[in-house]
């Protein structure tokens, strides 16, 4: 072994431990914030128990009950506590229909999910795309002006070997585009995904591509399984 490959095998280690240590920080920095959030649906819980007028014990519990929706959105985007196959589609599921209630049905948009079935990543990879759709669904909500009935529509599907995950919206942009913290964020963990963003902003609406390589093991895993589900089809259709 030449040193230099010796080097990148170190500097690959490393990489790795340094990855794993900072989820491990945000799996305790969610820990925490799980906690506030806790002690606030207390609290207000409390502010209803003890609230001297109907109206004031009607307003504290729906505040709580808003927590306990906020606080349900913020568990859909937990740290993995391993690296096992997760599915893509299962946890965009949740995570979508946490936002909707959360979010988006005070607001009046409607928000749907397309899949085309299972979608086998590991934990890790699957976080990260869920935080970059969640990302992407809340700056939909935030910087565009949408209709009566607006909807953001999220789809995945699987081509070539790549994840490719489509957030679209029917808001017209309330400003011009300029990128912020969020866009940084979302480019930042696309390319820990080795994987690429391309947005399009119209008149009519936005959409925004994420694009991505699945891991080769996870890609057999999903095959030999998908090819295991048609056998049972067939059987049960004989």
């Amino acid at each position: 072994m030449t040193g230099r490959s010796l080097q990148s095998e170190v500097s690959q280690s490393d990489n790795e431990i340094l990855s794993d240590n900072e989820i491990l920080h945000v799996m305790e920095l969610h820990h925490r914030i799980a906690n506030d959030y806790t002690n606030a649906i207390s609290f207000a819980r409390s502010v209803a128990a003890g609230a001297a007028s109907g109206e004031a014990k009607v307003a504290a519990e729906k505040i709580s009950r808003h927590l306990h929706l906020l606080a349900d959105a913020f568990h859909a985007l937990c740290p993995p506590a391993g690296d096992g196959p997760v599915d893509l589609a299962d946890s965009l599921s949740g995570l979508c229909r946490a936002m909707r209630s959360a979010w988006l049905t005070p607001e009046g948009i409607k928000l749907q999910l397309a899949a085309s079935g299972p979608i086998l990543l590991q934990g890790t990879m699957c976080w990260r795309a869920c935080l970059i759709v969640s990302e992407l669904i809340r700056n939909a909500s935030l910087h565009a002006s949408f209709p009566d009935n607006g909807c953001i529509v999220v789809s995945i599907d699987v081509v070539s070997g790549r994840v490719v995950c489509q957030v679209s919206d029917d808001g017209a942009p309330a400003l011009a585009y300029v990128p912020g913290m969020g866009t940084r964020l979302i480019d930042a963990l696309a390319s820990e995904l080795r994987g690429s963003v391309k947005r399009r902003f119209g008149k009519f609406g936005a959409r925004v591509l994420l694009s991505f390589p699945m891991d080769p093991i996870m890609r057999d895993e999903q095959r030999a399984s998908g090819a295991e589900r048609k056998r049972r089809e067939a059987k049960l259709a004989r």
